[in-house]
């Protein structure tokens, strides 16, 4: 009864040619609807029932009307048009105002689209959010975050769920967490050119043995180590044979490379400290590259048997 009600609402607040013209053409006619509608809604929830109803009903409905309005205000594109389509995505939310508010942020984070491309990535978060255990708001902002690092469409957001599914699924990482800390390595993950499969294998093995928020930070610190390399890792990455660049992650893959320094340098950890610099990056080095060597190819391997798994 309260969906019901609800869409009434929703109508009246974005659309009211309907109620004025029902009004016009008999009064007597919208009060006797009303009446009937009370009476039945009466039988099912009683009176307290029925008021609880409508006042949910159209707090709800203006809270969406208000959502809208703000969107509205930051596009051109057909908001009415998505509006009602956003309503078709209450299964998946529960909350109808959210689906407006994923939009508006949506929006007003940069990603461009039509009508359609935005509103499949708006049902693509709310998806997301569910098959990892997160939160709509943190689950979209992270993956707008992964677009426009890794030059993604809106069109093309399904496979980040994917991506986020099997990370989660992997690792020890809870979704909410996962989509909390993505932006402390996204953006310099894809600056040093590494794949973003490769990234979120990197991530769902090191957070077996680390909390979710020190694998970002460890990551982090190894793509700063790739970017900007000391003249001391310089020394020991020919000592080794070693790329230690942007360009060797660029030209043969970031797997490749960890599998390079896993062969050459193996456990080392003296000569591991020297190739990154600090010790966070150095925790990280160790796990990919020496006894989760294996683990992280295994990992790898798994985003692509798991591809569409998530839906």
């Amino acid at each position: 009864m309260s969906d019901a009600l609800f869409t009434i609402f929703v109508d009246s607040v974005l659309d009211t040619s309907k109620f004025d013209k029902g009004m016009e053409t008999s009064a007597t006619k919208v009060e006797s609807s009303l009446s009937r509608m009370a009476s039945a809604a009466k039988q099912y929830l009683g009176a307290g029932g029925l008021l609880w109803s409508f006042n949910r009903a159209n707090a709800q409905a203006m809270q969406f009307g208000q959502t809208m309005a703000d969107v509205a205000a930051i596009t051109e594109l057909n908001v009415d048009k998505m509006a009602k389509s956003l309503l078709k995505l209450d299964h998946i939310f529960g909350r109808p105002a959210q689906t407006g508010y994923t939009l508006y942020e949506t929006i007003s984070s940069g990603i461009k689209g039509t009508e359609e491309d935005l509103l499949h990535f708006v049902e693509v978060a709310g998806k997301t959010a569910k098959v990892i255990r997160a939160d709509t708001y943190t689950t979209s902002n992270a993956l707008t975050t992964m677009m426009h690092a890794y030059g993604i469409s809106a069109r093309e957001s399904t496979k980040l769920m994917d991506i986020m599914y099997t990370t989660v699924k992997e690792g020890k990482a809870h979704g909410d967490e996962l989509a909390r800390t993505l932006g402390l390595v996204v953006n310099n993950a894809s600056e040093s050119g590494i794949a973003i499969k490769d990234l979120f294998a990197a991530i769902a093995t090191l957070s077996r043995t680390m909390t979710t928020s020190n694998a970002m930070i460890s990551l982090n610190q190894m793509m700063n180590s790739f970017l900007g390399p000391t003249e001391e890792a310089r020394r020991v990455a020919r000592e080794y044979g070693i790329e230690m660049d942007v360009a060797a992650i660029k030209s043969k893959g970031f797997a490749a490379v960890m599998k390079d320094i896993h062969d050459k340098v193996g456990g080392n950890v003296e000569a591991i400290k020297s190739l990154f610099g600090n010790i966070r990056a150095a925790r990280g080095a160790l796990v990919l590259t020496g006894s989760q060597f294996d683990n992280f190819i295994d990992v790898l391997h798994e985003f692509d048997r798991t591809a569409g798994e998530a839906e």
